[in-house]
């Protein structure tokens, strides 16, 4: 299949190659691409980063694969990270967002979508709740609701953009967010949504400028301030977004 890619590569005409995301285990084939077809080839970096506890193996393919691409980033940390630990070089490009223009009328609810929150963190989260007879909705298999009726525990939501748009909360657990980002995040900030979260890398650089709050706080009875919400829109726009990407092809 390979063969087949690098074909159609060769038939575009343009230098330039943006692989949207990628597998580590990838990596030799894309080395592949990249010297038969003669291109530039960029990597969006999700989850690929070796962290300090992955294995050496790991982080020397890492390593020598800045050799042939050139790395887009989607946070600042990811960036900064990346030049510390690896010496290599990288665009930071903001998070794109699904662009909202109506927003339903929030109701006296909480949603914790992500799976990366644990029993341990939602227990917390929802004592934080109890007392405000909040409905809460929780994505999990093991989490147990034990009788309370406000607690409804699915492993799938059908209708998650409904529950989304309604919930005042959105609630993501778990503190691995080291160099990942989370869409969940973004799919709520972008709804004008309070997110709460357990105190980690991704919530440091998010707090203060947009609306997320940590889950220690004891001011979640706020309105999402709009101020924060509109500087979010505009610095994740689709403008935005495509001029942060003009400027990496041109530059490098």
């Amino acid at each position: 299949k390979y063969n087949i890619i690098i074909q159609e590569i060769k038939k575009i005409k343009n230098s330039k190659i943006l692989f949207l995301s990628y597998e580590l285990r990838d990596l030799f084939y894309l080395i592949l691409i990249k010297t038969m077809s003669y291109k530039s080839v960029y990597l969006i970096e999700h989850n690929n980063i070796p962290d300090q506890n992955e294995k050496l193996i790991k982080k020397l393919i890492y390593l020598i694969s800045n050799i042939f691409f050139k790395k887009i980033v989607l946070s600042l940390r990811a960036k900064k990270y990346l030049f510390s630990t690896y010496k290599c070089k990288s665009y930071y490009v903001p998070h794109p967002i699904n662009y909202v223009t109506e927003y339903d009328e929030t109701e006296n609810m909480m949603f914790s979508p992500s799976g990366t929150t644990t029993n341990e963190d939602n227990k917390k989260f929802i004592n934080r709740f109890k007392a405000k007879n909040t409905k809460i909705y929780i994505k999990s298999n093991t989490f147990k609701a034990d009788g309370n009726d406000n607690i409804i525990v699915s492993s799938y939501f059908f209708n998650y953009d409904e529950i989304l748009n309604k919930s005042k909360y959105i609630y993501i657990g778990g503190n691995g967010f080291a160099l990942r980002e989370s869409g969940v995040l973004y799919e709520a900030l972008a709804r004008r949504k309070i997110v709460v979260m357990e105190n980690s890398p991704l919530y440091q650089e998010m707090c203060g400028k947009y609306n997320v709050v940590e889950v220690s706080s004891h001011n979640y009875d706020i309105e999402a301030d709009i101020t924060k919400h509109l500087r979010f829109v505009n610095e994740h726009s689709d403008k935005t977004v495509l001029e942060y990407y003009q400027k990496v092809f041109n530059d490098w």
